[in-house]
């Protein structure tokens, strides 16, 4: 359903209840994957509803029509909502009201329930060969978590082999990829992706993909990428991916399991002794198999408890992360990847690139075995930002990447001395503050950018104004001035006049002069060694994180 939503109903608070012209019925308790129906009563035409889980985090948002004054909806649970409270906001502008109900575990016996497989009898006992369950196809862009939306769901089947090996399978066909590329055309999304989740208390041993030519067909023609995400691991194909993949083969299949077999085990701490000697294993090993070789981005979850409680032995350990790769061909490398982070700013993932398919381990690597492997041109180093090493920012780029409001590039780097862009600059103010989204200036040379909703919020804010009332700049580089005046701003740094005392004031813009006074009184931007302050200078991506890192203790 295509809908156009209030901001209201965004920024209401959830218990700010309508005043009779919007009403709600009750909703009973759900399993997850169930079905829910929503029912009430409005004066208006349409109304908007938003569903947020126990952690605030938007499970859906869509709006409905009203017929007679009466309006009823239904939708699906993710399987994978977290469980506890969720809550169903539904209004019109101010008026609005809300919901709430418990998300459950299914009972311990009989069928629990709705929509699609989400509820398997007993969780803790086998799940029966041939049973089914669906998993969700989701949209978004990446690097940016919240802008995921469910588009459709895939379904899976669990088989139980002969040995007793428990393979959950998954086919992506053209039905569906037409469904997650309508919904990804829609909302300007850059990713499709497949994430299979385990049945709890019982999970499958391999993971089976299985994708139809017809569907990366759709996703190569829309300039889609295709993640396939997975408890053990996950899969991350490029459209060149892709096109390289059809010319291999017209039904490509993966398949991904962790080796836990005592005897594979042992042979990959054999490996690691060999390969990179006094390393230590802190991962389960992953196998993924295809029947295709190519580029393929790889991200294998950090185990958790295997990390250690010292800020200072976790540090080190970080350091030290590389991937132990044994090539089915009998080929063997060691890869130090990029490590990822979650929102709380801990270790959760490292990813990498391949070229073919194999046995992956996560390893430790002894800094004397890492610098002989790096002098014999055996350690392939990639996406460990490695042109931040020694860098004169090097402290703060990492900490805004492990807090997530910026990012390197698929190449592995960071690109410190690049110069950065008027909208990646806005894009970075609203994410270092914080600010909650809201409609703003929309500039003529905006629409249908990646950062338009961010420059809107921070005109919004008054954070920023554009060259003219149509044009922004968003692809132009910004000079320092130009920073200075939003940074003062977002600070609100106010009636701070006069002009710092650099050689070239008279080089400053009338209407900088002051907020370039203010950044400089408050030690968030300063001169060069000449005494000058260089106004008209592009700023580079490591002078914009310095000021921003130092702006958050002002």
């Amino acid at each position: 359903m295509l809908f156009s939503l209030g901001l209201s109903l965004f920024l209401m608070p959830i218990h700010g209840l309508a005043d009779g012209e919007v009403s709600l019925g009750n909703i009973a308790d759900k399993i997850q994957g169930a079905e829910v129906n929503v029912t009430g009563t409005s004066i208006y035409p349409d109304v908007n509803v938003k569903v947020m889980n126990s952690n605030d985090s938007i499970i859906l948002v869509d709006s409905m029509k009203v017929t007679n004054q009466q309006f009823n909806y239904t939708f699906k649970l993710p399987n994978t909502v977290p469980l506890g409270k969720a809550t169903v906001v539904v209004g019109e502008n101010t008026h609005v009201v809300a919901k709430s109900f418990q998300i459950v575990t299914p009972p311990p016996t009989g069928g629990g329930g709705g929509g699609g497989g989400g509820g398997i009898s007993n969780p803790t006992s086998p799940t029966p060969t041939g049973t089914t369950r669906t998993v969700d196809v989701v949209v978004g862009n990446k690097n940016n978590q919240d802008s995921k939306t469910t588009a459709t769901q895939v379904e899976i089947t669990r088989n139980v082999t002969e040995n007793g090996t428990k393979v959950d399978t998954v086919t992506l066909n053209q039905e569906k990829t037409e469904q997650a590329v309508t919904k990804a055309m829609q909302e300007k999304n850059t990713n499709v992706e497949i994430v299979v989740t385990d049945i709890p208390g019982d999970p499958a041993q391999v993971v089976s993909v299985n994708l139809a030519n017809s569907s990366m067909n759709q996703l190569i023609a829309n300039q889609l990428t295709l993640n396939i995400t997975t408890p053990q691991a996950k899969l991350e194909l490029s459209t060149e991916t892709m096109t390289a993949i059809q010319n291999v083969t017209s039904v490509p299949k993966i398949e991904i399991q962790k080796v836990t077999a005592p005897a594979q085990v042992q042979q990959t701490i054999e490996t690691a002794a060999v390969v990179a000697p006094n390393s230590r294993i802190v991962g389960t090993p992953v196998e993924i198999h295809t029947n295709f070789s190519s580029k393929t981005q790889v991200t294998i979850p950090i185990e958790q408890d295997r990390l250690p409680s010292s800020p200072q032995e976790l540090q080190v350990l970080m350091d030290s992360l590389a991937v132990l790769v044994e090539h089915s061909d009998g080929d063997k490398e060691v890869i130090k990847g990029e490590i990822l982070f979650d929102d709380q700013g801990k270790p959760s993932n490292i990813t990498f690139w391949v070229d073919k398919f194999s046995t992956f381990t996560v390893i430790g690597l002894d800094k004397q075995t890492e610098g002989k492997l790096l002098a014999e041109g055996k350690l392939k180093v990639q996406g460990s930002l490695i042109d931040i090493r020694g860098h004169w920012a090097e402290q703060e780029i990492r900490s805004f990447i492990q807090s997530r409001m910026i990012s390197g590039y698929p190449d592995g780097t960071f690109r410190p001395n690049q110069t950065i862009t008027r909208a990646e600059f806005a894009s970075l103010l609203v994410k270092v503050f914080k600010l909650e989204e809201r409609p703003g200036k929309v500039f003529d040379d905006i629409q249908g950018h990646w950062a338009s909703k961010d420059i809107q919020t921070a005109s919004a804010y008054g954070i920023i104004k554009g060259f003219s009332d149509s044009r922004f700049g968003p692809n132009e580089k910004i000079t320092r001035e130009q920073m200075a005046t939003m940074m003062s701003l977002a600070k609100k740094w106010e009636n701070i006049t006069g002009n710092a005392n650099y050689l070239d004031t008279e080089q400053i813009a009338g209407w900088a002069k002051d907020y370039v006074q203010a950044a400089t009184k408050h030690q968030v931007m300063n001169g060069y060694p000449d005494q000058t302050f260089k106004p008209k200078k592009h700023t580079t991506r490591a002078e914009a994180v310095v000021v921003l890192f130092a702006s958050m203790s002002k």
